[in-house]
């Protein structure tokens, strides 16, 4: 968690901080258990706020959360895949790190959900912490992967990619089904 927050700050020292110590120390399965249970009781309080049924707004609040970590994963692969079809010998656990990590704008923005004012501005604010996301994955790969920064940039764009529209796409998709 400590993690999630400094990047959003200092995102330079905290990939340098990762990459001087190595990535043994960072421990996947609970950051994203810790910011999946976030996720997912921010959008749940939210939803209750906003008047939703509670059925309603656990599943939607639970497949927000899954869909969030499980596209970031897949993003993880693909950017690792880009990196190897280019030369590069990149480990898997470098764009695992990289693509869960770059979730915590999104996460962060759950907060969002609390504030019954900004709802009609949400989805803006969703697309602009998807792009802070996206740019944490380009940074976060050129610094973590050794790599130089022209040969991240398709990697990144291609993880970034999926994840920035699987994300914005699907989740709308969930409101409407489970709003109507």
């Amino acid at each position: 968690m400590v993690f999630s927050v400094r990047l959003l700050w200092a995102p330079s020292s905290v990939w340098f901080s990762l990459w001087t110590r190595g990535l043994e120390g960072v421990s996947l399965s609970f950051q994203v258990l810790l910011l999946g249970v976030l996720v997912l009781f921010l959008r749940l309080v939210g939803h209750l706020l906003m008047g939703w049924a509670l059925g309603a707004a656990l599943v939607e609040s639970v497949a927000h959360a899954a869909l969030v970590f499980g596209l970031a994963s897949v993003a993880g692969v693909l950017m690792v895949a880009a990196l190897r079809w280019q030369g590069h010998s990149v480990p898997e656990r470098v764009g695992q790190v990289v693509a869960l990590l770059s979730t915590s704008p999104v996460v962060l923005a759950g907060v969002l959900v609390w504030i019954p004012s900004l709802n009609p501005w949400r989805a803006y604010m969703l697309l602009l912490a998807l792009a802070w996301g996206a740019s944490l994955m380009l940074r976060g790969l050129w610094e973590l992967a050794g790599v130089a920064p022209r040969a991240t940039l398709l990697a990144a764009l291609m993880g970034s990619g999926l994840w920035v529209l699987g994300v914005s796409l699907l989740t709308q998709v969930l409101t409407l089904v489970f709003v109507t």
